[in-house]
């Protein structure tokens, strides 16, 4: 029994494989049970081997000897391996019995062999002993690829032959191949059984063990076939999961099975060619000349495979990239390139399933664009080009299933896209992340859980941004041209990686050469927007992951649209800021702008807007809907059918757009104006009294005071708020806005001109009395008063007859004498309409005898702040941006501003130039000014700026922090409107909003567009044929190969293990060129400051200066009570990264060693200076080896008492930083690393009042 204890029952069954019962075998009455053998009783099974035992014993005395020997000098015959077949499994005889196999009859067999036969019987038993259980070779959870997916057939195969048929494996899947190399074992078994055990050929010895091996081989194919039937079963029952995405193709790894050097060659001429931008021509070239080396190598390949692969090399970088498998796939629509509605391509048939025309139905009926042209294409098939019909504009899109089946297929990212993000370490008072705030957190589903809040499904939230820009890079001259490209970002993914190129979701790339106008990208947006629907009922349910083989349902949604203003008024269906409601966040208008008490604003609400928005979708005519986007300021968006996408709250704010590109370049150029060839205003800078209103501006100022309601006294402007207090002779013309307004409504009531109810008191006798009660809004969102006070003379002409009417009611029917009927109204022409009130405004003076308006003669006086940055001013800013030192990941400010010449700045540079740069210059040359000095005022109003910047921008955010950024910002915008004769702009009023935004997303390194701008760059860079419609398909394909290349090398486990140090130098080359900086987002996690994983060798660490092992020793002691254990040994090291930067020693990198550190965690102030060494110092704690980084710092000496009230820097403690004297103090302070806050900018000054030379330190915090 094998070793195992025999089973004495007599009623056990037991399988009987001697000479007669596998000739003639009986079938069992259990389908599973082998049909070879017999199966006895105990008693019968005896009594057949006391026969095979006599019947071997008669064979041995006829024939006189146990065995024939060997014949001369043939070898000795190897004793047979093989002892039988392992017992198996029979159906019970009674309910007491049991079944067991009793396997004899070879071993007295073997003595009749004839010697030419004994290698061929050796052979089978061989065979037989070196087959393995089926259930041994394939795992119980092995998934099997299958040539044809399950859930592509239309019902499962009842017959043995259609199961081996519909259940064949697919070779081209690595995790295939242990399986096929067993089944191909299994053939060849039988096939050698079959070849030699025929009966007539072969004695009776060799016919048997070879029938053995035949059915031992059948058996074991039946044992795979029903489990690979039971998985076929399984992944056909797919077909009853909701909207099922066959993942399978992801897993279907071809690189292992190219030889190593041949994927070496392929990996580096498509790395060349999609990353580095290489030609098709010398990447041909290249192939060419490898392939060449490969086959001039002595020994190139060991194996056939091998030599055929190197011999039979691909010379085309197309071909290459297809072989990888990095070629996106996609859906094609012809897109009309005028009104840019998508019509679906056919595949398999792309001249057909569209029109040749555009049928659109448009305001100006049907759109009849051609959407086909003739072009010659290449025909791969007959090697000659031919003559087709081809799409003229062609849209290509990435579905959010391919894009799934992408990243769920990544082993790198399986362990950040399941589980809830919010349940990630979070920090109770400050948030980090987006899934810190409470927009995300606060997220609810269908069922009023919180969305990401799933135990069986995999929930992902998106945000989405869409950007134009200029294929050529705008370098050609003339070109106005643009295409546009749909990015998505997987928020879950955590932030080191979810801006890396690979793991964005490129939706599509929107033709050219111009954009979609309004309600047009809505086209483009419906594919995306239908199957995002689905995603959020229904979900996707993914065939197989990483995580999870047997796979899983996915469902997800689209939360932030982070664009530039535009992008994002085009996207969410909001009026553009230069519309009359200009606001996405409250219903302010733009003549209210400057009012700046939020506590008066009214928000915009979801309801009202989705409202809206559907009156503008179902409108019957342009007219009708140019009126209600007049009204409300809204139109259509796609984005609207998501059930739960709220444009109220999702429509961020993008900061690199507002604070730098917009806010801070409007402060220095339009406000202060910086200009190298201007002079600098001597002693004051700004005059208010250069400022006077205009004549037209008083005559309407006072014609409103008399007889205007509140409302139109409040959109005066302030100079004119000013100059009719100073007309009245009893008002004082100091104090801010609402303080002029308060005296002048107060006034007119003295003068009885007005009711203290508010109620006008009408005099007849007056110049020009209007309605009062009523301002008509005109087509253009325009008043009647605005009409009446400030058209000009071709806007008159041009003005509609229905505007002119209302116009003509307000302003000129209220003085005509006798007063005009309704019914004498209705009869005047647009004419005469026209005639009247330009007969009224030239009355009161308002235009010309010749209909010219009277301000049109006059040229308003230029911006006297236009000379703030005049050369003085700019030579000492230059001077200081060489004396700067600064750590070298620190990028510089523009080289030299105030000079046209040298282009526009970009956001890095304006964000440099005004965080660092200007608050050193402008507080050293006007922060020791008087307090209420124009120059003291002019930099305290900026300081507030560059303060609210600075706080929104910081990678943690806090209640606090967006208090204080609150403050400041209005400060900023209060004290501006105080200072210049400006007027607030879209931008500036949005930035009162961004508080709001920041406490619902939190820091905005979650949600900023300086991903989406390098990601433009990429598409930039790509080579292109610069033919529309050709441009955009090319820019589309490497986009997503470049980012399926770099996903190749960002799994470990998907090259072969020789090329290990391939991924190594890839990484060093390509790992940071066009990626998103990771100073510009967050770390891998900012709640922990160093790695401190103990990378070292013994040999590695030297003794610690005794004195400083004192203060080591120290620390311990108060810090870690629980230590048992503080060797006088240490790793002492040269640099130290965190968060992306590198902090260095003194003696390695001057500039990266200076920081700002807390001399203990609980210090209110910081210190600065230079890192004198760095060590990784390992104790015992607890029975646990500790591993921490500790620096040694040597800082600067402090100002004294007195000297530190000198210093102008302290009084902007957030962004200028403070003055030390610049020497280093005698002390030197030990500190974990922990306590170094970040690098630091400097400057050596000599500064007024202070006899020792000082170094100003400005502290590049952003945590």
């Amino acid at each position: 029994m094998h070793g195992r204890e025999r089973n004495t029952n007599p009623d056990t069954l037991c399988l009987c494989e001697c000479i007669e019962c596998v000739e003639y075998p009986l079938p069992s009455q259990n389908s599973s049970i082998p049909k070879f053998g017999q199966w006895l009783t105990r008693k019968e099974l005896e009594a057949h081997r006391t026969r095979d035992r006599r019947q071997a014993l008669a064979a041995r005395a006829l024939t006189g000897t146990q065995s024939k020997r060997p014949r001369s000098g043939s070898p000795e015959p190897r004793p047979a391996k093989y002892h039988g077949r392992p017992r198996s499994a029979a159906p019970l005889a009674s309910p007491a019995g049991e079944a067991e196999v009793e396997f004899h009859g070879d071993e007295s067999n073997q003595a009749r062999i004839p010697v030419e036969f004994e290698d061929v019987y050796e052979r089978l038993g061989c065979l037989l002993a070196e087959l393995k259980d089926p259930r041994d070779v394939v795992p119980p959870n092995l998934i099997f690829d299958f040539a044809v997916p399950p859930h592509y057939s239309s019902h499962p195969p009842t017959s043995q032959s259609q199961i081996d048929d519909v259940c064949a494996l697919d070779p081209n899947f690595h995790s295939n191949n242990v399986l096929l190399g067993y089944i191909d074992h299994l053939a060849g078994v039988r096939r050698y059984a079959l070849q030699h055990g025929r009966p007539e050929d072969v004695p009776r010895q060799v016919y048997l063990r070879g029938l053995v091996a035949r059915n031992t081989v059948d058996r074991h194919k039946d044992v795979l076939r029903e489990r690979y039937f039971q998985d076929w079963m399984r992944q056909y029952r797919f077909k009853e999961q909701l909207n099922l995405v066959n993942t399978a193709r992801r897993f279907r790894n071809q690189l292992k099975y190219l030889p190593p050097a041949v994927l070496t060659i392929y990996l580096l001429v498509a790395s060349l060619h999609l990353l580095s931008n290489t030609s098709q021509d010398d990447c041909r070239f290249i192939l060419n000349s490898l392939s060449l080396a490969m086959r001039l190598l002595p020994i190139s390949s060991s194996s056939t495979h091998g030599s055929l692969s190197i011999q039979n090399m691909l010379h085309d970088v197309d071909q290459v990239v297809r072989l990888l498998d990095i070629y996106p796939r996609f859906t094609a629509f012809a897109c009309c390139p005028k009104c840019f509605m998508i019509h679906y391509l056919n595949p398999d048939d792309v001249q057909s399933h569209y029109p040749e025309r555009c049928i659109q139905e448009t305001g100006k009926g049907v759109c009849n664009a051609r959407l086909r042209k003739t072009k010659e294409v290449l025909d791969a098939k007959r090697e000659a080009y031919i003559t087709k019909d081809v799409p003229i504009r062609e849209y290509r899109y990435q579905s959010p299933q391919e894009y799934l089946a992408y990243i769920f297929s990544r082993s790198d990212l399986k362990q950040y896209l399941y589980g809830d993000p919010c349940e990630r370490s979070r920090d109770a008072n400050d948030a980090w992340d987006i899934w810190d705030a409470s927009a995300l957190r606060d997220f609810t589903y269908i069922d009023g859980r919180r969305f990401t809040d799933s135990d069986d499904e995999c929930r992902l939230v998106f945000s989405l941004n869409m950007d134009g820009l200029n294929p050529f890079t705008n370098k050609e001259a003339g070109k106005k041209v643009s295409i546009g490209a749909i990015y998505m970002v997987c928020l879950n993914l955590p932030p080191s990686i979810r801006y890396k190129l690979e793991n964005i979701y490129l939706v599509g790339i929107i033709p050219g050469p111009r954009p979609p106008s309004l309600h047009d990208l809505n086209h483009l947006l419906n594919p995306l927007v239908d199957d995002f629907l689905l995603l959020w009922r229904q979900g996707f349910y993914l065939s197989r992951t990483c995580l999870h083989p047997h796979g899983i349902r996915v469902r997800g949604a689209i939360i932030p649209l982070i664009c530039d203003l535009p992008a994002a008024r085009h996207m969410s269906g909001f009026a553009s800021y230069s519309h009359t409601i200009f606001c996405s966040e409250c219903k302010q208008t733009l003549p209210n702008i400057n009012d700046l008490n939020h506590t008066c604003w009214t928000p915009r609400t979801w309801e009202e807007h989705r409202k809206a928005a559907k009156l503008w979708r179902d409108a019957q005519s342009i007219q009708e809907r140019k009126t209600l986007y007049s009204t409300y300021g809204l139109r259509w968006s796609e984005l609207l059918r998501l059930p739960y996408w709220d444009p109220t709250k999702y429509t961020l704010i993008d900061s690199m757009h507002a604070f730098y590109l917009r806010i801070f370049q409007h402060h220095i150029r339009n406000i202060w104006g910086m200009d190298v060839k201007m002079d600098d205003q001597e002693g004051i800078l700004f005059n208010p009294d250069a400022y006077a209103p205009t004549e037209v501006e008083m005559k309407h100022g006072h014609w409103v005071l008399r007889h205007g309601s509140e409302e139109r006294l409040t959109l005066l402007k302030k100079k004119v708020l000013r100059e009719l207090c100073k007309d009245t002779g009893v008002l004082t013309i100091d104090g801010a806005r609402n303080d002029l307004l308060s005296q002048l409504l107060q006034y007119r009531i003295d003068q009885n001109w007005w009711t203290p109810d508010r109620r006008h008191i009408r005099d007849d006798a007056s110049a020009h009395c209007i309605r009062v009660d009523k301002d008509e809004t005109l087509k253009d969102g325009t008043t009647s008063d605005d009409f009446f006070w400030h058209a000009s003379k071709s806007r008159a002409k041009s003005a509609s007859k229905d505007d002119l009417k209302k116009v003509f009611e307000c302003h000129v029917l209220p003085v005509t004498r006798p007063p005009w009927s309704q019914e004498q109204l209705s009869k005047l022409k647009k004419s005469e309409l026209l005639a009247y009130i330009q007969s009224e405004r030239q009355r009161l003076q308002i235009i010309q005898d010749d209909g010219i308006h009277i301000s049109n003669g006059a040229t308003r006086p230029r911006n006297q702040c236009a000379n703030i940055l005049g050369r003085t001013v700019l030579k000492e800013i230059r001077r200081d941006m060489q004396t700067i030192n600064r750590p070298s990941w620190q990028p510089n400010g523009p080289r030299w501003p105030g000079e046209a010449k040298f282009g526009k700045f970009t956001a890095a540079q304006w964000k440099s130039f005004c965080l660092i740069n200007l608050p050193i210059t402008l507080t050293r040359l006007w922060g020791g000014a008087a307090e209420g000095s124009i120059q003291r005022q002019c930099l305290d109003n900026f300081m507030h700026l560059v303060t609210a910047v600075k706080l929104a921008s910081m990678n943690r955010m806090n209640e606090n922090r967006v208090t204080q950024y609150e403050y400041h910002i209005r400060q900023y915008l209060s004290t501006l409107l105080e200072l210049y004769d400006t007027t607030i702009t879209p931008y500036q009023h949005l930035s009162l909003h961004f508080g709001r935004h920041l406490r619902m997303f939190g820091p905005v390194h979650a949600w900023r567009c300086f991903p989406f701008e390098r990601y433009n760059n990429v598409v930039q860079s790509f080579s292109t044929n610069n033919k529309f419609s050709d441009l955009e398909k090319t820019v589309f394909g490497k986009f997503i190969s470049a980012q399926h290349i770099r996903g190749i090398f960002a799994e470990q486990d998907k090259l072969p293990g020789d090329l290990a140090d391939l991924s190594k130098h890839f990484d060093e080359t390509y790992g940071q060129k066009r990626q998103v900086k990771i100073g510009d987002i967050l770390m891998e996690d900012p709640r922990y400051q160093v790695a401190e994983v103990h990378t070292w060798q013994p040999n590695q660490l030297t003794p610690v200066d005794p004195i400083v092992y004192r203060a080591l020793a120290q620390w311990v002691s108060q810090n870690d009570p629980a230590c048992t254990s503080c060797p006088n040994v240490a790793y002492f090291r040269h640099s130290v990264q965190r968060f992306g930067q590198v902090f260095s020693i003194c003696d390695h990198h001057r500039n990266n060693s200076q920081v700002s550190f807390q001399k203990e965690p609980s210090a209110q102030t910081w210190a600065a200076g230079h890192i004198l060494d760095l060590f990784s110092h390992t104790r015992v704690s607890n029975g646990v080896d500790v591993a921490q980084t500790f620096a040694i710092l040597s800082p600067y000496e402090e100002l004294a008492e007195e000297d530190a009230k000198l210093d102008v820097y302290r009084r902007y403690s957030v962004v200028a930083g403070r003055m030390f004297y610049n020497r280093m103090s005698a002390d030197r302070f030990l500190v974990p690393f922990s306590n170094v806050n970040c690098h630091c900018v400097s400057q050596v000054q000599r500064f007024p009042g202070i006899v020792a030379q000082c170094i100003l330190v400005q502290p590049l915090d952003q945590q």
